[in-house]
């Protein structure tokens, strides 16, 4: 194990791939100080006072590791960071903010994950690493996109967490080259959240818009609005959920 007294690692996990990356992490630390984004915000608030506490003592180094999770981090817990990772559904430096995956099939882009470093502005810490990127138009859908970026993101933090979980990693100044993507924000998305029928010029750019919500939350479902032959308002959508 690399970890010692002096190095404090805490982490935040968010569903089943934040646990699975922490099962990885745990085969490399000793002790972790976990907050579950299931758990109260009360509890996430505290998880940072101990954060911010244990840094002010001036005798520890500090490793934040962020796995999927969806809190906010504020300029002072990343400011105390000796360290930190966080999981990426996309490819960075241009691939950042959220939605990525939609926007990639939307778009029919190239897409891919990252594992980069926590910065005070959003998705622009340093790199330690990025999955060969594939065509979202080579896929069927959101759902298997989303699935295929996953198991690229467990399967890169295996491989690269004898080094990535160190904090000599923290002088790691290479910022990767990717301007050619698109940069996706949640309001980018949620703009074109709702659609109606008539709006799509074609039979296939329906069926992509669909499938490119077809793994979301129910807050970020996409759906179609049209009126039934009653005259009657109605919207439709897909999820993976309901084909199963």
């Amino acid at each position: 194990m690399i970890s010692n007294q002096s190095t404090k690692y805490f982490a935040v996990v968010r569903n089943k791939i934040g646990h699975d990356a922490l099962k990885i992490c745990y085969d490399h630390l000793a002790t972790i100080d976990i907050y579950d984004c299931n758990k109260p915000t009360e509890d996430f608030l505290t998880f940072c006072s101990r954060l911010i506490t244990t840094s002010s003592k001036g005798n520890n180094s500090i490793f934040l590791l962020n796995l999927w999770g969806d809190k906010i981090f504020t300029r002072d817990v990343i400011e105390c960071l000796s360290s930190s990772i966080n999981l990426h559904p996309g490819l960075l430096p241009a691939q950042a903010g959220s939605h990525t995956i939609t926007k990639a099939i939307l778009n029919q882009e190239v897409c891919g994950c990252s594992i980069n470093q926590l910065h005070n502005k959003l998705d622009k810490g340093n790199l330690f690493a990025e999955c060969c990127p594939i065509s979202a138009s080579d896929l069927n859908s959101g759902f298997e996109l989303r699935s295929l970026i996953n198991a690229s993101l467990l399967d890169m933090l295996k491989t690269n967490a004898h080094w990535i979980l160190k904090l000599e990693s923290k002088s790691l100044t290479w910022a990767g080259n990717n301007g050619t993507y698109q940069i996706t924000t949640k309001r980018d998305v949620n703009i074109e959240q709702t659609r109606e029928i008539s709006s799509f010029k074609t039979s296939y750019e329906l069926l992509a818009w669909i499938l490119a919500y077809d793994f979301a939350c129910e807050n970020s479902l996409g759906k179609i609005k049209y009126k039934n032959s009653s005259g009657e308002t109605k919207y439709i959508s897909l999820k993976k959920e309901d084909l199963d």
